[in-house]
């Protein structure tokens, strides 16, 4: 079919739809559609500082990862938003405790980071951007996290007692059910 053939067809079909006269603006097609919400996050409380018995070792291939990560079950929540929240504790080879209290976008495979733990205390992050999550460097638990625990990447959320169980029990990425 050349050009001109494409446009006669065009017109055709264009001169075959009705024609919305200014009287009748807002009726028609579109006049069911209700835009989509803006996402909103939620309100952020910090949750106590973890106790010792109550951290989770996030189980990974620690070969070339020389930290061992923890989430704190009792901080674990899901949020109206969607957003999945935890406090999170790195340990490093000589013991030293670095906390965090992050929450983590599953649908958008990102992060953010509320708080920062010293001294057993939170100081608060304002302000802070969602960030992508990457697959590397020190940050790698955070992909770990998502794949294997946080986010079933197949469908929706999975509730805080799968989290946790999945993570007490080592059993592994939502990919593997």
């Amino acid at each position: 079919m050349n050009f001109y053939c494409r446009y006669c067809l065009l017109a055709v079909i264009l001169g075959c739809l009705p024609a919305i006269s200014p009287a009748e603006e807002g009726a028609g097609w579109f006049d069911n559609y209700i835009p989509p919400e803006k996402w909103k996050e939620s309100a952020v409380t910090v949750p106590p500082w973890p106790e010792q018995d109550d951290l989770l070792e996030i189980p990974m291939d620690r070969t070339d990862y020389p930290f061992r990560g923890y989430v704190d079950s009792k901080s674990l929540s899901i949020g109206a938003d969607g957003v999945v929240r935890y406090a999170l504790v790195i340990v490093s080879s000589s013991g030293t405790w670095n906390a965090s209290y992050e929450g983590m976008r599953c649908g958008k495979e990102e992060y953010r980071r509320y708080a920062y733990g010293t001294g057993r205390q939170w100081q608060q992050v304002v302000g802070s951007a969602w960030q992508r999550i990457l697959d590397g460097g020190t940050g790698r638990y955070r992909k770990t996290l998502y794949q294997d625990y946080l986010c079933n990447v197949a469908g929706a959320n999975p509730d805080v007692r799968e989290i946790v169980d999945r993570i007490r029990y080592q059993r592994g990425s939502f990919q593997d059910d």
